[in-house]
C-alpha cells in the first residue's frame, strides 16, 4: 500500500478500494494521517503524522478479512491485545487515553469482520463490595461498548456483560493477580 504525501482533506477520500483521510484530534500535534486499503483479503491500515514536512509512519496494521471465520477474528483480536488491558480511570468507567488507543487498534479487525457477534465482558477483582464490582464491570463494558458504536461497530453486532469477580483468571491474594482480575474481554460469539 501506499502513502501519498499531500495537503490535508476535511473528509475521506475514496479511490477504489483505498480511503485516506487527514484529522486532527484535539491537542494532537501534528496531524494524523490514515489509511485504509480494502483490496483483496486484507484490511491494511496505516496511522502515520506528518513531522517537520516529512511523513512519519506511527503504526501499522493488517488484518486479513474475516467470512464467518469466529476463531480467526477472536485470534486476531487476541493478537491485538497481547498481555494489555483496557485501562479505566480508578472506580470509574472512563476510559484512559491508552485503553482507547488499543481499542482504536481492534477497530480495523471488528470492521473487517462485518458479520461476527462480539461479547464485551467486563471483569474486576475482588477488592471491596462484590454488587460494586459487578455494576463497575458492567458500566465498564458499556462503556467499551458505546465507544466501538460511536467509531461505526454496529451495535446490534455488540453485547456488554459485566461478571465483577466472578471469573478471575488469576489469584485475587496477590497485587499482580488482581491486576490480570481487573480487564475486559472481547469473546467472539459463535454462530450468531
Amino acid at each position: 500500500m501506499s502513502i501519498r504525501k499531500g495537503p490535508p482533506s476535511p473528509s475521506p477520500r475514496t479511490k477504489g478500494t483505498s480511503v485516506r483521510a487527514w484529522s486532527r484530534a484535539p491537542g494532537c500535534q501534528p496531524k494524523i494521517f490514515a489509511a485504509v486499503d480494502l483490496g483483496s483479503n486484507s484490511f491494511h491500515l496505516v496511522v502515520a503524522r506528518l513531522r517537520r514536512g516529512e511523513l512519519e509512519i506511527v503504526d501499522r496494521l493488517q488484518v486479513a478479512a474475516q467470512k464467518g471465520g469466529e476463531a480467526k477474528v477472536q485470534a486476531s483480536i487476541d493478537e491485538q491485545i497481547a498481555g494489555q488491558t483496557i485501562e479505566f480511570d480508578v472506580g470509574s468507567a472512563s476510559i484512559s487515553s491508552r485503553g482507547v488507543a488499543l481499542l482504536d487498534r481492534l477497530l480495523p479487525i471488528l470492521h473487517g469482520a462485518a458479520q461476527t457477534r462480539v461479547e464485551i465482558g467486563g471483569h474486576t477483582d475482588n477488592t471491596g463490595d462484590p454488587t460494586y464490582n459487578l455494576d463497575l464491570s458492567r458500566r465498564r463494558a458499556m462503556a467499551v461498548q458505546q465507544y466501538l458504536i460511536s467509531r461505526g461497530v454496529d451495535e446490534k453486532r455488540l453485547t456488554a456483560v459485566g461478571y465483577g469477580q466472578e471469573k478471575p483468571i488469576a489469584d485475587n491474594n496477590t497485587p499482580q493477580g488482581q491486576l490480570k482480575n481487573r480487564r475486559i474481554e472481547f469473546k467472539i460469539l459463535k454462530g450468531e
